[in-house]
């Protein structure tokens, strides 16, 4: 908050949700699978994971790019189990929106979610594929502007008085670590053959240090390994300990919540003298949100002056959530309605998440959204991959202030199934990473101009019986008196004497 030397006007910085979107966009890529691989049988399954996305801030719009690696499994024609990677960029643009007439052009910090939705691969010969990606993407962006009011045809600035009352501004402020590299070996039997592997990062902690953010956590590797006809998935966890440097984001040291996602940004599993040498590479997304205290002026008068004062509403965020929650996803079916055959052995399963929805409800905010896991299963010989969509829902604190926006990535970690005869049980953990805002109405002085001098009247005393919803300052404001010159010498009286 600042004041204005010649005025004493209250100039203070807010911040302004300048764009609030959910973008679907599609890639679309064509691939050969390359020499030394099988021909394709049949696709299994597409796996795919959404590089952290790099943005350009612009005048009118944030530019969002990135990539998408993939991981295409399939059943060769010799009837063993096969993938290929690739990947393909990606990019959209968020315009900024209009936001009441206050300029937000400038430290604009943008919050994006991106998760997978509807990926599909299609086989045009059996060495040529047709890969779509969906994307969908959750953005808001926040600017800074200057809330101050307009004042015009003051004589004399020493006979203003204002009421200035405090509200709140959310702010938020963005990060990404450098790459931390993590590696582990895992022996191999004897005739292993790595079908695939994939990896994923799951946050254990965050601590603020000063200007230092310190995130541990641990990445988990899974490995599909084929031994003749046996199938076997091993999961490596990789603990990690990261900071990331704070000291460019625009929050202070009180009252700070933070959250973090990680993404892989490369993973390569090579195999040498019997071992299956891993190396990770991950990136990590710190959002920072602080509700910070900004004074405004409410209302305007003035002791010599006639003032015709306007007024204003003004939304300004606050946060409503910011951090990281673990919940555990577990369901009960049969076989038949996970689309699985009686007798199946099951291979492997994994799962994509998508956050859909996320509103007040009883008090509480609601996270909702979808897991969509993919069964690798063997029947008589046979290789399939079944679809399986399960609902998650995730209840936080008591809040009573409506949903704005959100933002939320969550991860599904340690997926597993468990036959028992006709009945099946899915169990995973889903780390959630979300940020959520509301909107706070303040009624704020837009403008007050000045006009003809008022005729004072000297050495007078009034008593006045003021209602029970009139404040000191609006009977000073009646009177054009400074609010010191009001007293209640009899305290819990309904009555004041003014000095004139």
């Amino acid at each position: 908050m600042n004041y204005n030397i010649e005025t004493g006007a209250i100039e203070s910085v807010i911040s302004l949700p300048i764009s609030n979107r959910v973008i679907n966009c599609d890639v679309s890529e064509d691939v050969s699978i390359p020499d030394g691989f099988p021909d394709v049988r049949r696709v299994l399954a597409l796996k795919d994971n959404i590089l952290s996305p790099a943005k350009f801030i612009g005048a009118k719009s944030v530019e969002v790019s990135g990539a998408v690696d993939y991981t295409v499994v399939y059943l060769g024609a010799d009837g063993g189990i096969y993938s290929v990677p690739f990947s393909s960029e990606y990019n959209f643009s968020l315009p900024f929106e209009g936001n009441q007439g206050i300029d937000a052009s400038d430290d604009i910090s943008v919050i994006c979610s991106l998760c997978a939705d509807g990926s599909s691969v299609r086989v045009s010969t059996p060495r040529r594929l047709q890969i779509r990606a969906g994307i969908r993407a959750s953005a808001i962006c926040f600017g800074r502007g200057v809330l101050s009011e307009n004042v015009d045809g003051a004589d004399d600035d020493s006979a203003i008085e204002r009421l200035e009352l405090d509200g709140e501004s959310a702010f938020f402020d963005c990060e990404s670590s450098d790459i931390v590299t993590l590696s582990d070996e895992y022996l191999l039997d004897e005739g292993d053959r790595l079908i695939y592997s994939d990896a994923d990062v799951f946050i254990n902690d965050i601590r603020i240090d000063g200007e230092i953010a310190r995130v541990s956590g641990e990445a988990t590797v899974k490995l599909l390994l084929a031994n003749g006809d046996n199938i076997e998935s091993v999961v490596r966890k990789i603990p990690f300990d990261a900071e990331t440097d704070l000291e460019e984001l625009d929050v202070g040291e009180d009252n700070v919540l933070c959250r973090a996602y990680g993404s892989i940004n490369e993973l390569d599993v090579s195999i040498n003298d019997g071992r299956a040498h891993i190396d990770v590479g991950i990136v990590l997304e710190l959002c920072m949100a602080q509700n910070k205290s900004v004074r405004y002026t409410r209302d305007i008068y003035s002791t010599k002056q006639v003032c015709k004062a306007e007024y204003k509403k003004c939304s300004l965020p606050t946060v409503l959530f910011n951090k990281n929650v673990n919940i555990t996803q577990s369901e009960r079916m049969s076989v038949s309605e996970a689309g699985l055959e009686a007798g199946a052995e099951v291979l492997d399963v994994w799962g994509t998440a998508c956050c859909e929805d996320c509103a007040l409800e009883n008090r509480r905010y609601s996270i909702r959204g979808k897991v969509k896991y993919k069964i690798l299963c063997r029947n008589d010989g046979n290789i399939s991959v079944c679809d399986c969509e399960l609902p998650f829902k995730y209840e936080s604190e008591l809040g009573d202030i409506e949903v704005e926006g959100f933002c939320s990535d969550v991860k599904v970690m340690g997926a597993r199934v468990r036959c028992d005869g006709e009945n099946l049980l899915i169990e995973s953990e889903l780390s959630i990473s979300a940020s959520i805002y509301g909107l706070n109405e303040l009624e704020v002085l837009s403008r007050a101009t000045f006009g003809e001098a008022i005729e004072g009247k000297k050495n007078q005393f009034v008593v006045c019986f003021k209602a029970s919803e009139e404040s000191i300052f609006d009977l000073a404001k009646r009177y054009c008196v400074p609010v010191d010159k009001i007293t209640n010498e009899a305290q819990g009286e309904s009555f004041v004497i003014i000095e004139r």
